[in-house]
């Protein structure tokens, strides 16, 4: 994870999009990663088999993880500060229902929120609160935190190609 987060930052660097516009899009993933966890509790109808819902949860977990790691790359957040969030089997079911660990997700984003501006000492425990729960009830599905940095790595060389091509068209 350590290679993902260094390729987070150096996409970081290229792309000029300020902290307000990550934590929108930060925002959008979270809803989308509530999304599929909806699909998965029949709160949200799908046409999707439960095999392409798990899909979706790992592909929005690993959206979501990603904006987290660019926003927080925004106040100069090391890399130490969440290496114990991404070791294998340290994200395990504890009992909590699917819909009681998705209500903490979206808390903890908004505890992001809330410090955001104030860059508040409690913004490192609100992010790593935060990937926490969504590899949590990510494990709860039998996704494991090295698809999720799997999938991350793979959002990262898609993001970074949207980053260039807006910078080809002068979009930015």
């Amino acid at each position: 994870m350590k290679k993902t987060y260094k390729e987070i930052q150096r996409i970081n660097k290229i792309d000029p999009a300020t902290s307000e516009l990550r934590l929108c899009k930060l925002f959008e993933e979270c809803g989308e990663f509530s999304r599929a966890v909806n699909m998965k509790l029949g709160r949200k109808a799908t046409d999707l088999t439960p095999e392409e819902i798990i899909e979706e949860i790992k592909e929005e977990a690993a959206d979501t993880i990603q904006c987290l790691l660019s926003f927080a790359d925004t106040y100069d957040i090391g890399y130490d500060h969440f290496k114990d969030e991404f070791r294998d089997g340290s994200h395990k079911p504890d009992g909590t229902r699917p819909e009681a660990m998705l209500i903490k997700v979206n808390k903890y984003i908004g505890g992001i929120c809330y410090r955001f501006e104030k860059n508040h000492p409690e913004l490192i425990y609100q992010f790593n609160t935060c990937i926490s729960k969504v590899l949590s009830l990510a494990s709860y599905y039998g996704i494991k935190e090295s698809e999720v940095v799997a999938k991350i790595s793979v959002k990262n060389m898609k993001w970074e190609k949207v980053v260039n091509k807006r910078i080809e068209n002068k979009e930015i």
